[in-house]
């Protein structure tokens, strides 16, 4: 019998200086500032889709968009 896990590699953002909230309330992540460089993997139930798109007034920044999650037992899932 085999046993598969599905764990996806991540890289983390260190929190205290790396991520912040702007004064609409999105969050942004300075994605060159990296933590836990060897805690790199996650299983698949805990991870959640989100896509980057650069902060036009501050390059070094990342705005944090949310993708929908599909076809996975979350409790609050739109």
């Amino acid at each position: 019998m085999k046993f598969i896990v599905c764990v996806f590699k991540c890289k983390w953002v260190e929190n205290n200086i790396g991520v912040r909230t702007d004064d609409v309330g999105f969050t942004l992540v300075d994605l060159k500032k990296l933590a836990y460089q060897n805690d790199l993997f996650i299983m698949a139930e805990q991870a959640k889709q989100v896509f980057y798109v650069q902060d036009p007034c501050d390059e070094r920044w990342s705005v944090v968009l949310h993708g929908k999650t599909i076809g996975v037992n979350v409790e609050n899932d739109d």
